[in-house]
């Protein structure tokens, strides 16, 4: 039986002898021009997705200097550093001088808060061991005569000086500067008495010189 040829000059080219009937209709609608019409409008958007739930919580500043995530209460928490955060935080390393004056008591320096302090002491006082001193670090402390001098300081046996002086001048006004380093079990400390602008070849006969 002969084959009937394409009535058709249209289907001349895609219509072939040899190729299945699917194949030569997938060439004729591939080669074919016009079949294929413009793209169609954009379809609305889709519906918008929950909104996250963030990072709401604070770091406190311990817990900054430390390195530790979450809060003292749930270690699992998300927390963040805040301006104040990182501003409180970062001062715990710079010098800053915090000035106090005590009477009759106990001090206790605290280096979460600086690592300087000017203190004015009356009557009886003791320095205590410091707070949140890690080892290593370094406080200095001026030791300021109150009114009318003879005033007294007293150290915590975690203070250990250089020679053993750890005495103050006792003249109003007088001051005296001591810088203690943490090693481990012990602060070395050591003190410069009665320090002034003017010259000076010994050590202020006010000073208590007695062991």
């Amino acid at each position: 039986m002969s084959h009937k040829q394409p009535d058709g000059d249209s289907c001349k080219n895609y219509f072939k002898y040899g190729k299945s009937f699917p194949d030569n209709v997938g060439d004729a609608l591939c080669g074919a021009s016009g079949i294929g019409g413009s793209t169609g409008p954009t379809g609305p958007a889709g519906p918008a997705g929950p909104s996250g739930a963030g990072v709401g919580v604070p770091a406190v500043i311990g817990d900054i200097l430390a390195g530790n995530n979450g809060t003292p209460d749930d270690r699992n928490l998300e927390a963040y550093v805040d301006a104040s955060g990182w501003y409180h935080a970062s001062n715990q390393y710079t010098p800053l001088v915090k000035s106090v004056t005590i009477t009759n008591e106990t001090y206790t320096p605290n280096l979460l808060d600086c690592s300087m302090y000017d203190i004015t002491y009356n009557g009886d006082c003791t320095i205590s061991a410091p707070s949140n001193c890690k080892n290593g670090r370094t406080m200095t402390l001026c030791l300021r005569q109150g009114s009318g001098g003879n005033h007294e300081i007293n150290w915590d046996p975690v203070y250990h000086f250089d020679g053993g002086y750890k005495f103050v001048t006792k003249s109003e006004g007088a001051k005296d500067v001591m810088v203690g380093t943490k090693i481990n079990d012990f602060i070395f400390s050591t003190i410069a008495s009665d320090c002034k602008n003017s010259d000076s070849n010994s050590i202020s006969s006010s000073s208590s010189s007695s062991y």
